[in-house]
């Protein structure tokens, strides 16, 4: 399928794939085996067990173009050198490359760009982390989700724009129901991957201003209600 072959493109060597596809950051974490592309690489697991360089990958993973040293400090509240000293192995390692070096008072400012996302396949995680790591990992995430929501909405932008969305539903399914549900969102992300590929190659034509966009998708089995 298209999003295996597009999430492959972020290779260790920094491909970047199809025009604009750069800007294309996904994190994906799902049991569908549509979406699996084989065992995960030794280095990025290391970087994984880490707290602080698994959030630094998320946050580098965010910013299209690139972001500096100086910005992954701020957005996750810790010192600048310690964030040097963690961006260094990241290289090292080959999950981190330099975009652009840019000046900034006087000096040079290196922005860094993510060569390969993350993609987690619930299966290959049972042979590779513990339980409790996946719900660490996944904990991140959601706390990555809520804390862009929580600043979109606390600036006004959330709801700024015409055509944004708030949506939540708690129903009971059926076997073939939960089947249905997993298809539709894997469509979803399937055609929200074109459409930002397109956006992609359009603004590197047009030179328009980009909007930053977030979108979510998340499908779970809750917890019963009790009697």
């Amino acid at each position: 399928m298209r999003v295996a072959r597009e999430l492959e493109a972020h290779g260790r060597d920094g491909d970047q794939g199809p025009v604009g596809h750069r800007r294309l950051t996904w994190l994906l974490v799902t049991s569908d085996p549509h979406y699996a592309k084989g065992p995960l690489d030794p280095e990025l697991l290391k970087f994984l067990r880490d707290p602080l360089r698994r959030r630094m990958l998320f946050v580098i993973g965010d910013k299209p173009g690139g972001v500096s040293i100086r910005q992954i400090a701020e957005r996750l509240g810790e010192p600048p050198r310690r964030i040097r000293h963690y961006i260094i192995a990241l290289v090292d390692a080959g999950l981190v490359v330099v975009e652009e070096e840019r000046p900034r008072r006087g000096t040079i400012e290196r922005a860094y760009r993510v060569a390969q996302y993350p993609l987690f396949v619930v299966d290959e995680w049972r042979e590779e982390f513990e339980p409790a790591e996946m719900k660490i990992i996944l904990f991140d995430i959601l706390r990555l989700v809520f804390d862009t929501v929580t600043a979109a909405i606390a600036a006004g932008t959330f709801v700024d724009r015409s055509g944004w969305c708030a949506a939540r539903t708690w129903r009971e399914v059926d076997k073939q129901g939960w089947e249905e549900l997993a298809k539709i969102h894997e469509r979803a992300l399937d055609e929200m991957i074109e459409v930002v590929e397109r956006s992609a190659e359009r603004l590197a034509r047009s030179g328009e201003t980009p909007i930053p966009a977030i979108s979510s998708l998340l499908l779970f089995e809750a917890l019963p209600w009790g009697d």
